[in-house]
């Protein structure tokens, strides 16, 4: 069974899709010109890929850590009267768990290496060394989430920065 830390949902504005590309090209054009207040902005517009109606933006940053880190995915498709924003929030998992495999098979090893030293081991031990393994899957599965969860919250902040509802 393969777990799935992608999260998707929809907004729908009246807004059309050229104004909310204007209005974020005006704000990346705000950023750049005034580099003072854009350490006090919650939305970095700079790091924003625009593509056809698609805006892409990577919040990998060593400074980001409100905000997750991962890869957020704005699509937009134009109807008569309103515009649908498919929102696409894909966490950085394969990090995560890469680092927390290469944690445990260190601890893997030294753990067996303690059992194998220690003729007379006890079922204490055993369990202490797997409560181990099982608290530090749970603890990575949990920062996955968590980092998903801020990279929701950092959309919704750009959503109500350019002042469309969710």
């Amino acid at each position: 069974m393969r777990i799935k830390f992608i999260k998707k949902y929809q907004v729908k504005t009246s807004k059309s899709v050229t104004d909310i590309l204007d209005e974020i090209n005006i704000r990346v054009q705000e950023q750049k010109a005034n580099k003072v207040s854009f350490l006090f902005d919650v939305v970095d517009y700079k790091k924003f890929k625009i593509s056809d109606r698609q805006i892409q933006i990577d919040t990998y940053s060593k400074f980001s850590g409100a905000r997750g880190s991962g890869t957020i995915t704005f699509v937009l498709s134009d109807y008569h009267d309103y515009t649908m924003i498919d929102c696409i929030i894909d966490p950085d998992a394969f990090t995560r768990i890469a680092f927390l495999g290469i944690f445990d098979f260190f601890s893997l090893i030294i753990s067996v290496g303690y059992l194998i030293s220690m003729h007379n081991t006890s079922a204490v031990e055993i369990l202490c060394i797997t409560g181990f393994f099982i608290v530090t899957i749970i603890f990575g599965y949990l920062s996955i989430l968590f980092n998903r969860n801020r990279l929701e919250w950092y959309s919704n902040e750009i959503l109500e920065d350019l002042k469309i509802t969710t």
